[in-house]
Protein backbone atom coordinates (compact mmCIF):
# COMPACT_ATOMS: atom_id res chain seq x y z
CA UNK A 1 0.00 0.00 0.00
CA UNK A 2 2.75 2.42 0.91
CA UNK A 3 5.10 1.56 -1.94
CA UNK A 4 2.53 1.40 -4.76
CA UNK A 5 0.02 4.07 -3.69
CA UNK A 6 0.56 6.24 -0.59
CA UNK A 7 4.31 6.71 -0.65
CA UNK A 8 4.65 9.27 -3.48
CA UNK A 9 1.99 11.47 -1.85
CA UNK A 10 3.06 11.09 1.78
CA UNK A 11 6.80 11.53 1.23
CA UNK A 12 6.56 14.52 -1.10
CA UNK A 13 6.83 17.10 1.70
CA UNK A 14 8.99 15.04 4.07
CA UNK A 15 12.00 14.13 1.95
CA UNK A 16 14.52 16.38 0.28
CA UNK A 17 14.08 16.62 -3.51
CA UNK A 18 17.07 14.32 -4.05
CA UNK A 19 15.79 11.60 -1.70
CA UNK A 20 12.24 11.94 -3.02
CA UNK A 21 13.39 11.42 -6.61
CA UNK A 22 15.35 8.40 -5.44
CA UNK A 23 12.19 6.92 -3.92
CA UNK A 24 10.28 7.61 -7.14
CA UNK A 25 12.75 5.42 -9.03
CA UNK A 26 11.80 2.46 -6.82
CA UNK A 27 8.12 3.38 -7.04
CA UNK A 28 8.13 3.47 -10.86
CA UNK A 29 10.07 0.21 -11.17
CA UNK A 30 7.69 -1.52 -8.75
CA UNK A 31 4.61 -0.14 -10.51
CA UNK A 32 5.80 -1.32 -13.92
CA UNK A 33 6.58 -4.80 -12.61
CA UNK A 34 3.21 -4.99 -10.81
CA UNK A 35 1.20 -4.32 -13.97
CA UNK A 36 1.04 -7.27 -16.37
CA UNK A 37 0.83 -5.16 -19.54
CA UNK A 38 3.64 -2.79 -18.53
CA UNK A 39 5.72 -5.68 -17.25
CA UNK A 40 5.54 -7.46 -20.60
CA UNK A 41 6.69 -4.43 -22.57
CA UNK A 42 8.95 -2.55 -20.15
CA UNK A 43 10.51 -5.04 -17.73
CA UNK A 44 13.98 -4.17 -19.09
CA UNK A 45 13.41 -0.49 -18.32
CA UNK A 46 12.19 -1.45 -14.82
CA UNK A 47 15.41 -3.42 -14.39
CA UNK A 48 17.45 -0.34 -15.29
CA UNK A 49 15.46 1.69 -12.76
CA UNK A 50 16.09 -0.92 -10.07
CA UNK A 51 19.83 -0.83 -10.78
CA UNK A 52 19.75 2.97 -10.55
CA UNK A 53 17.93 2.76 -7.21
CA UNK A 54 20.50 0.34 -5.78
CA UNK A 55 23.33 2.60 -6.93
CA UNK A 56 21.54 5.49 -5.25
CA UNK A 57 21.43 3.56 -1.97
CA UNK A 58 25.23 3.47 -2.01
CA UNK A 59 25.59 7.15 -2.86
CA UNK A 60 22.85 8.53 -0.59
CA UNK A 61 22.78 6.19 2.40
CA UNK A 62 26.18 4.52 2.43
CA UNK A 63 27.70 1.11 1.75
CA UNK A 64 26.36 -0.30 5.04
CA UNK A 65 22.80 -0.12 3.62
CA UNK A 66 23.57 -2.38 0.66
CA UNK A 67 22.05 -5.38 2.42
CA UNK A 68 20.79 -8.59 0.84
CA UNK A 69 17.19 -7.34 0.44
CA UNK A 70 18.44 -4.33 -1.51
CA UNK A 71 20.60 -6.58 -3.72
CA UNK A 72 17.54 -8.72 -4.51
CA UNK A 73 15.98 -5.75 -6.30
CA UNK A 74 18.53 -6.27 -9.07
CA UNK A 75 16.92 -9.62 -9.92
CA UNK A 76 13.23 -8.62 -9.82
CA UNK A 77 12.99 -7.58 -13.46
CA UNK A 78 14.53 -10.86 -14.66
CA UNK A 79 12.10 -12.82 -12.47
CA UNK A 80 9.20 -10.79 -13.83
CA UNK A 81 10.34 -11.44 -17.41
CA UNK A 82 10.25 -15.16 -16.64
CA UNK A 83 7.17 -15.47 -14.42
CA UNK A 84 5.08 -12.38 -15.23
CA UNK A 85 4.16 -9.46 -12.98
CA UNK A 86 5.13 -9.51 -9.30
CA UNK A 87 1.66 -10.64 -8.28
CA UNK A 88 2.29 -13.98 -10.04
CA UNK A 89 5.05 -14.99 -7.64
CA UNK A 90 4.46 -12.80 -4.60
CA UNK A 91 4.47 -14.52 -1.20
CA UNK A 92 1.95 -12.07 0.28
CA UNK A 93 -1.12 -14.32 -0.29
CA UNK A 94 0.49 -16.97 1.95
CA UNK A 95 1.01 -14.62 4.90
CA UNK A 96 -2.51 -15.32 6.20
CA UNK A 97 -2.83 -18.70 4.49
CA UNK A 98 -0.30 -20.63 6.57
CA UNK A 99 -2.80 -21.51 9.31
CA UNK A 100 -5.20 -22.95 6.71
CA UNK A 101 -2.42 -24.99 5.12
CA UNK A 102 -1.39 -26.42 8.50
CA UNK A 103 -4.96 -27.63 9.05
CA UNK A 104 -4.71 -29.74 5.90
CA UNK A 105 -1.98 -31.87 7.46
CA UNK A 106 -3.58 -34.68 9.50
CA UNK A 107 -0.60 -37.03 10.08
CA UNK A 108 3.17 -36.58 10.38
CA UNK A 109 4.31 -38.42 7.24
CA UNK A 110 4.12 -37.01 3.69
CA UNK A 111 2.90 -33.50 4.69
CA UNK A 112 3.56 -31.98 1.26
CA UNK A 113 1.54 -34.64 -0.52
CA UNK A 114 -1.33 -34.18 1.93
CA UNK A 115 -1.46 -30.44 1.31
CA UNK A 116 -1.25 -30.84 -2.48
CA UNK A 117 -4.07 -33.40 -2.56
CA UNK A 118 -6.39 -31.41 -0.29
CA UNK A 119 -5.83 -28.19 -2.27
CA UNK A 120 -6.52 -30.02 -5.54
CA UNK A 121 -9.77 -31.35 -4.08
CA UNK A 122 -10.82 -27.88 -2.93
CA UNK A 123 -10.02 -26.40 -6.34
CA UNK A 124 -12.09 -29.09 -8.06
CA UNK A 125 -15.07 -28.41 -5.76
CA UNK A 126 -14.88 -24.69 -6.45
CA UNK A 127 -14.67 -25.18 -10.23
CA UNK A 128 -17.67 -27.52 -10.28
CA UNK A 129 -19.84 -25.17 -8.20
CA UNK A 130 -19.21 -21.96 -10.18
CA UNK A 131 -21.41 -21.38 -13.29
CA UNK A 132 -19.48 -21.28 -16.56
CA UNK A 133 -20.72 -17.77 -17.37
CA UNK A 134 -19.90 -16.25 -13.97
CA UNK A 135 -17.32 -13.87 -15.49
CA UNK A 136 -20.06 -12.22 -17.55
CA UNK A 137 -22.36 -11.50 -14.61
CA UNK A 138 -22.99 -8.25 -12.79
CA UNK A 139 -24.34 -8.42 -9.24
CA UNK A 140 -26.20 -5.27 -8.17
CA UNK A 141 -26.67 -4.09 -4.58
CA UNK A 142 -28.66 -1.37 -2.83
CA UNK A 143 -31.53 -0.51 -5.14
CA UNK A 144 -32.71 3.09 -4.82
CA UNK A 145 -34.73 5.71 -6.72
CA UNK A 146 -32.87 8.97 -6.04
CA UNK A 147 -30.80 9.40 -9.23
CA UNK A 148 -29.11 11.12 -10.93
CA UNK A 149 -30.19 9.25 -14.03
CA UNK A 150 -30.27 9.99 -17.79
CA UNK A 151 -33.72 10.99 -19.04
CA UNK A 152 -33.85 8.04 -21.45
CA UNK A 153 -33.27 5.58 -18.58
CA UNK A 154 -35.82 6.73 -16.03
CA UNK A 155 -37.65 3.40 -16.13
CA UNK A 156 -34.48 1.41 -15.39
CA UNK A 157 -33.44 0.15 -11.94
CA UNK A 158 -30.85 2.16 -10.03
CA UNK A 159 -28.29 0.75 -7.58
CA UNK A 160 -25.66 1.93 -5.11
CA UNK A 161 -23.14 -0.82 -5.93
CA UNK A 162 -22.28 -3.34 -8.63
CA UNK A 163 -19.96 -6.32 -8.22
CA UNK A 164 -17.87 -7.57 -11.13
CA UNK A 165 -15.72 -10.72 -10.99
CA UNK A 166 -12.66 -8.79 -9.78
CA UNK A 167 -13.98 -5.36 -8.89
CA UNK A 168 -16.60 -3.59 -6.77
CA UNK A 169 -17.87 -0.18 -7.88
CA UNK A 170 -19.96 2.03 -5.63
CA UNK A 171 -21.27 5.57 -5.31
CA UNK A 172 -19.39 5.74 -1.99
CA UNK A 173 -16.24 7.83 -2.28
CA UNK A 174 -13.80 5.00 -1.48
CA UNK A 175 -15.04 2.80 -4.34
CA UNK A 176 -16.18 5.38 -6.89
CA UNK A 177 -13.04 6.59 -8.66
CA UNK A 178 -12.42 5.13 -12.12
CA UNK A 179 -10.23 5.78 -15.13
CA UNK A 180 -12.19 5.65 -18.38
CA UNK A 181 -10.86 4.34 -21.67
CA UNK A 182 -10.47 7.92 -22.96
CA UNK A 183 -8.19 8.73 -19.94
CA UNK A 184 -10.89 10.76 -18.19
CA UNK A 185 -10.85 10.47 -14.40
CA UNK A 186 -14.38 10.12 -13.04
CA UNK A 187 -16.35 9.58 -9.83
CA UNK A 188 -19.33 7.22 -10.04
CA UNK A 189 -22.56 8.93 -8.97
CA UNK A 190 -25.13 6.28 -9.89
CA UNK A 191 -25.32 2.76 -11.34
CA UNK A 192 -28.14 1.79 -13.71
CA UNK A 193 -29.05 -1.74 -14.74
CA UNK A 194 -29.68 -1.88 -18.49
CA UNK A 195 -30.48 -5.13 -20.32
CA UNK A 196 -28.21 -7.37 -18.27
CA UNK A 197 -25.34 -4.89 -18.31
CA UNK A 198 -24.65 -1.70 -16.36
CA UNK A 199 -24.40 2.00 -17.11
CA UNK A 200 -22.53 4.34 -14.79
CA UNK A 201 -23.52 7.96 -14.25
CA UNK A 202 -20.46 9.98 -13.32
CA UNK A 203 -18.85 13.35 -12.77
CA UNK A 204 -15.38 13.91 -14.16
CA UNK A 205 -12.41 16.14 -13.32
CA UNK A 206 -11.78 18.92 -15.78
CA UNK A 207 -8.10 19.37 -14.90
CA UNK A 208 -5.91 16.29 -15.31
CA UNK A 209 -2.10 16.57 -15.27
CA UNK A 210 1.08 14.70 -14.34
CA UNK A 211 1.74 14.25 -10.63
CA UNK A 212 5.50 13.87 -11.20
CA UNK A 213 7.81 13.98 -14.21
CA UNK A 214 10.84 12.05 -12.91
CA UNK A 215 12.05 9.46 -13.81
CA UNK A 216 9.18 9.50 -16.34
CA UNK A 217 5.90 11.39 -16.64
CA UNK A 218 3.40 9.88 -14.19
CA UNK A 219 0.76 9.80 -16.94
CA UNK A 220 2.81 7.01 -18.55
CA UNK A 221 1.73 4.90 -15.56
CA UNK A 222 -1.86 6.29 -15.64
CA UNK A 223 -1.15 8.31 -12.48
CA UNK A 224 -2.61 11.82 -12.48
CA UNK A 225 -3.12 14.91 -10.38
CA UNK A 226 -6.76 15.99 -10.77
CA UNK A 227 -8.89 18.94 -9.73
CA UNK A 228 -11.96 20.98 -10.75
CA UNK A 229 -14.65 18.31 -10.49
CA UNK A 230 -17.33 19.11 -13.05
CA UNK A 231 -20.85 19.32 -11.60
CA UNK A 232 -22.39 18.01 -14.81
CA UNK A 233 -23.36 14.34 -15.10
CA UNK A 234 -22.22 12.06 -17.89
CA UNK A 235 -22.91 8.40 -18.53
CA UNK A 236 -21.37 5.43 -20.31
CA UNK A 237 -21.46 1.66 -20.38
CA UNK A 238 -19.46 0.02 -17.63
CA UNK A 239 -17.28 -1.58 -20.32
CA UNK A 240 -15.78 1.87 -20.97
CA UNK A 241 -14.04 1.76 -17.58
CA UNK A 242 -10.33 1.06 -18.03
CA UNK A 243 -9.68 0.43 -14.33
CA UNK A 244 -10.76 1.29 -10.82
CA UNK A 245 -8.51 3.80 -9.04
CA UNK A 246 -7.23 4.85 -5.64
CA UNK A 247 -7.83 8.55 -5.05
CA UNK A 248 -5.83 10.38 -2.36
CA UNK A 249 -5.86 14.05 -1.30
CA UNK A 250 -2.81 15.95 -2.48
CA UNK A 251 -0.78 17.17 0.49
CA UNK A 252 -0.02 20.44 -1.32
CA UNK A 253 -3.64 21.36 -2.03
CA UNK A 254 -6.68 19.69 -0.46
CA UNK A 255 -8.84 20.70 -3.43
CA UNK A 256 -6.56 18.57 -5.59
CA UNK A 257 -6.29 14.78 -5.63
CA UNK A 258 -3.81 12.19 -6.84
CA UNK A 259 -5.20 9.16 -8.68
CA UNK A 260 -3.45 5.78 -8.96
CA UNK A 261 -4.81 2.84 -10.99
CA UNK A 262 -5.43 -0.32 -8.96
CA UNK A 263 -2.73 -2.67 -10.20
CA UNK A 264 -4.11 -6.08 -9.27
CA UNK A 265 -7.50 -6.12 -11.00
Amino acid sequence: MFLLYCGPVVLRNFLSPCLYKHFLILFCASTILSNQELCNSHHAYAGALSASFVQGILELYGKSELVYNVHCLLHLAADAARFGCLENFSAYPFENKLKDIKRLVRKPNLPLQQVACRLAEQDQCIRSSVPQNVTERFIFHGEHHTGPIPTNMKNQKQFMKVSLPKMLLSVNHCDSCVLLSDKSVALVRNIVQVEGSAVIVFSKFDTVSDFFDYPLPSSSLSIFRVSDLNNKYFYCNIKNIATKCVILPDTDDHATFVVFPLLHL
